[in-house]
């Protein structure tokens, strides 16, 4: 076993969202469900999946078939269904999945088939005619190695995954203490040491979201609602509305809106 294979495990059993569902003793459906009254606003105001979608579907060509592992309400998925010839939409959370059914309907798709399962378990049978998979941060399993060799074993013509690019927000450490930082880098050691070369491409997105968005994300810590708006203030992290900005047409006065930027990874391997 690898130094990075071990720490990916690491990374997944103390520090990933898996570790709130073992400290809680809910479901991945459960979690999910939770989450949900404000997922769909996090993803349209935070600009995700964006310039990463974009080249995401220049680089998988017309008429392809794809397999999205974690696809969840379909943030890739659905925007990418129209060119596809068929996509393969997987995902423990049979909530989230109803959510990307319904979505597809309204927009008259009809070429996205479900598969409501963890990807470890799902039948191989079903796992057919795949050009592409996609594992955009859905990569949650401590066994890394067969998670992308799967992946890869799957699809005749390229691989495509999405993850943090640096390390996390600062605020996930004050709520929850140290974490173990894990980002794109081990993925691409561990790539290495399976004889896969991927090329990497990087994203950066800054955006402001409604404070109840961060408290909701943050609904299991320990800290008041009054320590996570003490910790934003003193960072310089509380925004004012802007004219013209993603917070146009919110007055002043109202909620707080908070500050935020992401970096993300594209790695993939096409031929």
């Amino acid at each position: 076993m690898s130094r990075w294979r071990d720490l990916w495990r690491e990374y997944v059993k103390s520090t990933s969202y898996q570790r709130i569902l073992q400290e809680r003793g809910i479901t991945n459906d459960q979690f999910w469900r939770e989450y949900a009254p404000v997922y769909e606003e996090v993803l349209a105001r935070s600009g995700y999946p964006g310039e990463i979608l974009e080249r995401v579907s220049s680089l998988i060509p017309p008429g392809s078939s794809l397999l999205d592992v974690g696809a969840g309400t379909g943030a890739f998925a659905i925007p990418l269904a129209p060119r596809m010839r068929r996509v393969l939409a997987l995902d423990p959370s049979t909530h989230q999945l109803r959510v990307l059914e319904e979505k597809a309907r309204s927009r008259g798709i009809y070429n996205i088939e479900i598969i409501s399962s963890r990807w470890g378990e799902v039948d191989p049978r079903q796992l057919v005619d795949l050009d592409f998979s996609l594992a955009a941060y859905s990569i949650f399993e401590e066994d890394v190695y067969s998670f992308l060799k799967k992946m890869i074993d799957v699809s005749s013509r390229g691989v495509l995954l999405v993850f943090r690019a640096g390390r996390m927000d600062p605020l996930q450490e004050f709520v929850y203490g140290p974490r173990l930082q894990v980002d794109y880098s081990c993925l691409i050691q561990i790539l290495e040491e399976m004889g896969y070369d991927f090329q990497v491409e990087i994203f950066s997105r800054d955006y402001v979201l409604p404070l109840h968005c961060i408290l909701h994300g943050l609904c299991s810590s320990a800290r008041s609602p009054e320590e996570i708006m003490r910790y934003l203030e003193d960072g310089g992290r509380i925004a004012a509305p802007q004219k013209g900005s993603s917070m146009d047409g919110i007055a002043e006065g109202e909620e707080p809106w908070v500050r935020v930027k992401s970096d993300d990874a594209l790695l993939y391997r096409l031929g």
